[in-house]
């Protein structure tokens, strides 16, 4: 989730900052892919209120999809790094969302891909 975008040095250096600054890795390593979502939560947390579940890719049984389209920055690391020093291209997207949201309420606790 964010729903400030604006980083300096612009779209190019968007998901290096973005990373980094929020300490994202995968087990002490550079994470392979993130996906950002550019919105209010409360716009994220409504997804979740849909009744409409099904099961997510990954296996779980929980994902509730969007009404609509979401802006979204899709990271992937740029060659190998080693954490934090990781490097990263940003491709933007406009699309449906699916969470896995558990609890009540109910909240995002996994993006599926």
């Amino acid at each position: 989730l964010d729903s400030d975008s604006l980083i300096p040095g612009g779209n190019t250096k968007y998901c290096t900052v973005m990373i980094r600054r929020r300490q994202i890795s995968e087990r002490g390593k550079c994470k392979r892919e993130n996906t950002f979502i550019h919105a209010m939560a409360g716009a994220i947390l409504d997804v979740c209120k849909a009744q409409s579940v099904k099961a997510c890719k990954v296996g779980r049984k929980n994902c509730h999809t969007s009404d609509h389209s979401f802006k979204q920055t899709l990271c992937v690391l740029q060659g190998f790094g080693y954490y934090p020093n990781c490097a990263y291209v940003s491709f933007p997207k406009f699309k449906k969302i699916s969470l896995a949201c558990t609890g009540l309420p109910r909240v995002p606790v996994y993006v599926d891909p």
